[in-house]
């Protein structure tokens, strides 16, 4: 299985106080144990930290936060570079789907590695649903 996982993800994830905190904190644990190849873009980092930031008021958090995901590049999830064809790409996602900016960047990486965007971003999920492909999450 190949996924590629957006901030909205990572954000639920490393915030307790988070709806979704343990939802994620589970299917990251599967996306371990099953050795699932995962994508991100590098474009992660700022909008995680700076989410964390804003909801917790803390720089410590935030920092924590950063040093968590940079642990990660390389060893747990493929952090991809924002290239020239990756923001080209992203613009065409854009027009397609009527969605942001950052959005576009996580829906168009998840195109270019066929896999499966997990996101818990309601509003990317309405806007993209039937034409992308998404990570089933149950419960």
């Amino acid at each position: 299985m190949r996924v590629t996982i957006d901030s909205s993800f990572f954000v639920s994830l490393l915030l307790n106080g988070e709806k979704n905190h343990k939802k994620a904190a589970e299917i990251f644990r599967e996306l371990i144990m099953k050795d699932c190849e995962k994508f991100t873009s590098y474009l992660a980092l700022p909008e995680v930290v700076g989410a964390i930031r804003r909801r917790t008021n803390s720089a410590n958090l935030a920092y924590m936060a950063e040093e968590t995901l940079k642990s990660w590049i390389g060893n747990m999830i493929s952090f991809k570079e924002l290239t020239s064809d990756r923001i080209f790409s992203a613009v065409e996602a854009t027009v397609k789907f009527e969605i942001r900016g950052a959005d576009a960047i996580f829906v168009s990486l998840n195109e270019e590695t066929d896999s499966e965007l997990l996101t818990f971003d309601d509003e990317l999920k309405k806007k993209i649903k039937g034409k992308v492909r998404l990570f089933k999450v149950s419960g």
